[in-house]
């Protein structure tokens, strides 16, 4: 129904409870997707480092998981060490088309590295690899350019700057009826639009069809939004529904003004084919 039950325990962390240090070291959940069998979900989550003097100063992606849970309780059921592929984070938004689950990459590199507005300079890729549905432990394949290879060292960008002229693109895609849509904040916090693109293939080109104004919840100045996404169903006249967080610039005021800290949702009519 409407109602949630929280699975942390207490005031601990219900994913890695006894890893976690209070704002040196957290985990961020990705994206997840059932396995073939139906019983269980993959979920993946990235562990976070503080390495600057407070937090969210310079968080730093060092490790990647993928936590297999139940499909229907939830309890953790195994965890994986997925960091081969660093700094590329496999399993940043997942979607599948019936015979291939396609796994995106995103480094995460967003506050206090050398790059413009403190992005590390990956930030400005998505890469793709994929597997057969929801086959989570087969071989991957990651998309070269021109061709599926073993080796993700030869991954090459599927967005990178020039979609939107953008140095940090944390792009989500969801397929739906036959093609690929993309959503992404352009810049993310810094930006001021969201972007919306399509593709008739996994590994794009993505086609710009769609751009809106991000929805702060109060000023500019004081308010600011982040992370578009995807909701993975549609409204009554047939529209697709995405979401964004919002949030406050000074994060000491946030907990103070808990009623500007939450998604807000939109809708967008995709083109025709």
């Amino acid at each position: 129904g409407r109602c949630f039950t929280l699975l942390n325990r207490d005031q601990h962390s219900w994913l890695f409870p006894e890893r976690t240090i209070d704002q040196r070291r957290w985990y961020w959940p990705l994206a997840g997707a059932p396995t073939s069998d139906g019983t269980r979900i993959a979920l993946f989550v990235v562990e976070m480092h503080e390495g600057g003097p407070h937090f969210l100063s310079h968080p730093i992606p060092t490790r990647l998981h993928r936590v297999e849970l139940d499909a229907t309780t939830l309890d953790v059921l195994s965890t994986h060490d997925e960091s081969a592929t660093l700094p590329d984070l496999y399993g940043w938004t997942i979607t599948a088309d019936g015979s291939h689950t396609y796994l995106y990459s995103h480094c995460f590199q967003q506050f206090g590295f050398d790059g413009l507005l403190g992005f590390g300079p990956c930030a400005e890729y998505l890469k793709v690899a994929r597997v057969p549905a929801g086959a989570f432990d087969a071989p991957r394949e990651y998309w070269n350019g021109s061709a599926w290879t073993r080796d993700h060292r030869l991954a090459t960008p599927v967005v990178d700057g020039t979609f939107v002229m953008s140095g940090n693109n944390p792009a989500q895609v969801l397929f739906d009826r036959g093609r690929f849509l993309l959503i992404e904040k352009r810049d993310d916090w810094w930006g001021t639009t969201v972007e919306f693109g399509v593709s008739l293939r996994a590994t794009g080109p993505f086609e710009r069809f769609g751009s809106i104004p991000e929805p702060l919840a109060c000023d500019r100045s004081t308010c600011d939004t982040y992370f578009a996404s995807w909701i993975p169903w549609r409204d009554a006249d047939g529209s697709h529904i995405w979401s964004i967080s919002c949030n406050l610039w000074d994060g000491s005021e946030t907990c103070r003004r808990l009623d500007l800290y939450g998604p807000t949702f939109g809708t967008i009519s995709i083109p025709p084919p």
